[in-house]
């Protein structure tokens, strides 16, 4: 019950702040949608993590298994007493919250459009829903690839799934049932996502040089995937997601082999991190750090993991794991908390914002700072003086 209210309410939240006018957000409150984007993407490649091949010690165990109830994992909400022990309506259950998610999105946007078809709804609808796909898209495609995630028995002659050992890869059923649900789920949800989201970034630096033409609605209901870069990094919103498809595929395509999962996720991590700390995407440049920082411990955990053993070194690498997990946590949410701080308290503070034309009000423009400023005691703003990013002018 409590998730559902707790899906209920993200919808809802999402909704209405993809409502906004997203251009116009100051660095702060887009640094607090961005942070904690970040954090729930983190908190999803831990889940993947917990799929690898490799034997996790306490307490990086318990924080793998958040990181699987993140990624739809319903076996960890107990939920065998409404869907039965049958792991193919299990399997089923779970491929319902993306579906679920969106037709709530929808219902939400609709209500407060008063249910009228419009181009502004559907324009809602597709950030919305796109913004909840951006973020969740590990989620959802680990939720798809879940029957090919399989380990070999001791005697080499058969394979399981990992997450539900008792139905037999490719030989089973059970498990026939469950590739067709996965394949289904599949073309109705990250097979769309991407293609609209790869057509949209081609088509991106055409629609934003039109001059003179009438405006695409194609280019404001792709600002779920642009609006947090730097303009000649629009791109940056692909990286993000080829970077969380290969994530998922490393325990898909490769089995049974800790070590080699290890290593490939670290790979994955550490040539996307590089890159990230080269491009410098994001538009807030204390995110960039965070997410450098992010990416880094994320990578030290996993191979914490396959460093862990039975020996007199593996106290040392069990605290070092525990650090970073420790460290992650800390980051995201003292980030987070920093941000709602600054968005709420506004700095720097003007007492007044003089407004003038340039060719032939500059000088009464600066004769009136210099009244207010010697009247307030406090400062006037005028561009002349304190505007130097106008990125950063909804800061004020």
């Amino acid at each position: 019950i409590l998730a559902i209210l707790a899906a209920i309410a993200a919808a809802m939240v999402l909704t209405c702040v993809m409502s906004r006018d997203l251009v116009t957000q100051s660095h702060s409150g887009m640094n607090v949608v961005v942070i904690a984007g970040l954090t729930v993407s983190a908190l999803q490649g831990l889940g993947v993590f917990a799929q690898f091949a490799v034997e996790w010690y306490e307490p990086l165990r318990s924080f793998l298994m958040l990181g699987s109830l993140v990624n739809f994992d319903l076996e960890l909400l107990r939920l065998q007493c409404i869907f039965g022990t049958d792991p193919v309506a299990g399997y089923a259950a779970s491929q319902c919250p993306a579906l679920i998610g969106i037709i709530l999105i929808f219902g939400i946007a609709s209500c407060t459009s008063r249910f009228r078809l419009t181009s502004r709804l559907v324009i809602k609808v597709v950030n919305a829903i796109g913004t909840a796909l951006n973020t969740f898209f590990i989620s959802v495609m680990m939720s798809c690839v879940r029957p090919l995630v399989c380990y070999s028995h001791p005697s080499g002659s058969a394979s399981s799934m990992r997450s539900a050992p008792a139905v037999l890869c490719f030989e089973d059923g059970q498990h026939s049932s469950m590739m067709l649900i996965s394949i289904t789920s599949f073309l109705l949800v990250p097979m769309p996502f991407l293609t609209g989201a790869v057509f949209s970034i081609w088509r991106y630096p055409a629609l934003v040089a039109q001059v003179g033409a009438k405006l695409s609605p194609l280019l404001p209901a792709m600002r779920f995937l642009v609006f947090k870069f730097e303009p000649s990094r629009y791109y940056y919103g692909l990286l993000l997601l080829l970077r969380s498809f290969l994530i998922c595929l490393v325990p898909v395509v490769i089995r049974d082999q800790g070590l080699a999962q290890v290593l490939a996720a670290g790979t994955v991590l550490s040539i996307f991190a590089q890159v990230q700390q080269h491009l410098l995407p994001w538009r807030p440049y204390s995110t960039n750090l965070i997410d450098g920082v992010l990416s880094t411990l994320l990578t030290v955990m996993v191979f914490s993991g396959a460093g862990f053993s039975k020996s007199t070194s593996a106290s040392f690498v069990m605290v070092l794991g525990t650090l970073c997990a420790a460290a992650m946590l800390a980051l995201a949410v003292g980030a987070i908390g920093f941000s709602v701080y600054r968005y709420c308290r506004v700095h720097p503070y003007y007492a007044d914002f003089i407004c003038h034309h340039k060719a032939d009000a500059a000088g009464q423009a600066r004769l009136m700072k210099m009244m207010l400023d010697k009247k307030h005691k406090q400062n006037t703003f005028i561009d002349a003086d304190h505007l130097t990013d106008l990125d950063k002018l909804f800061d004020i």
